[in-house]
């Protein structure tokens, strides 16, 4: 049994490992490009942040953890993890301030971007960026995992304000009333994102 929880927490290392390599590759497109000697400059403190830091909320129907506030970044990005129960997406919106990624982790999601749609799979990126309407769905039977890099960061916090605490991992979602539709409106409003 202890040679099994070493080869775990061996695979679980290396999961993390590629999570924070395919991350890292993301911000690197997402980047503003300008001159070189400004993408050298280093523009702020080095910071970690431990997975326990991250509350599990409902937003909506999807579970949320936002894993890199922009505090946390220096306003960056953001970064937030997604479980997408089957059934659930959002509606078509765009955002006016930031450009955003979705990496599938696993499971898969029908993705709109403008005029193009597909069906996303684990290990797919999806670069969605600000002005284009977009949405998501998962319209398959098994949950779907994914990361969101917001850049620059500032709309993972919209997800703070509007998040329900979860309580534990067999919860059912709560139920949305149309005062809880209209704020979440309210709130993406404030931070830049308009529903369509």
């Amino acid at each position: 049994m202890h040679i099994h929880q070493q080869e775990n927490r061996g695979m679980l290392t290396l999961r993390r490992s590629m999570l924070m390599s395919i991350v890292g590759g993301l911000l690197e497109l997402l980047r503003p490009r300008g001159s070189i000697a400004a993408q050298l400059t280093p523009s702020s403190t080095p910071r970690f942040s431990s997975g326990a830091d991250a509350a599990r909320l409902w937003v909506g129907p999807i579970v949320t953890a936002v894993r890199a506030d922009s505090t946390l970044t220096d306003g960056h990005y953001g970064l937030v993890e997604n479980l997408v129960r089957p059934g659930a997406g959002v509606p078509l919106h765009v955002h006016s301030r930031e450009d955003e990624a979705l990496y599938i982790v696993t499971g898969e999601l029908r993705v709109t971007v403008g005029d193009l749609q597909r069906v996303v799979k684990t290990g797919d990126l999806v670069y969605m960026p600000r002005n284009v309407p977009h949405r998501f769905q998962n319209g398959s039977d098994q949950p779907a995992r994914m990361l969101v890099i917001f850049s620059p960061g500032g709309f993972e916090r919209g997800f703070l304000e509007i998040g329900r605490p979860m309580r534990s991992a067999n919860e059912q979602p709560p139920v949305l009333t149309p005062e809880d539709q209209q704020r979440m409106r309210e709130v993406a409003e404030r931070y830049g994102a308009r529903w369509l």
